[in-house]
């Protein structure tokens, strides 16, 4: 129980920065307001999925498989980062790689053990684990891209 709350917190501060900067930051550029609002949308996405555990839920009452919904699931995560790379470039965007890179090993860990092709007694620890150094390297990445933004030179939007 414990666990899951440290995900919830991080994704739910990582949601607080974004909307912080979307709404109290004046005079940032239309691409970075456009960054942050499609960033605002794949947390509340990845915390759906992370902290309500929609695949579970498909896979157990609708039988969709985890892997239909981790990719379906992908599909704007993949979308977000094809979209804004010369934004994520110009960002510390190693912690998010690393961020999406835990959270990817914990979704191959989930679909590995929920479909047994591999099992050990600390899996579902492991995976959790993962998780949260994921969560937690995504909100670096965001706290540190507010504080960017506090530095940013004010520019009128046009």
């Amino acid at each position: 129980m414990l666990l899951e709350s440290i995900k919830t917190i991080l994704l739910v501060i990582t949601t607080l920065l974004i909307l912080y900067s979307l709404l109290f930051k004046k005079r940032i550029p239309a691409e970075k307001v456009k960054f942050l609002a499609s960033s605002l949308v794949i947390t509340l996405v990845l915390l759906f999925i992370i902290v309500i555990k929609l695949h579970h839920y498909l896979r157990l009452d609708y039988r969709i498989p985890n892997t239909l919904t981790y990719f379906i699931v992908s599909i704007p995560f993949i979308f977000h980062l094809y979209k804004f790379k010369s934004e994520l470039l110009k960002t510390n965007f190693i912690l998010l790689l690393f961020s999406i890179s835990f959270i990817a090993l914990a979704v191959i860990l989930d679909l590995l053990t929920d479909g047994k092709i591999i099992s050990f007694s600390v899996s579902d620890l492991i995976e959790e684990l993962l998780r949260i150094a994921g969560t937690g390297l995504w909100m670096l990445y965001y706290f540190n891209y507010t504080i960017k933004l506090r530095n940013f030179k004010n520019v009128s939007i046009k």
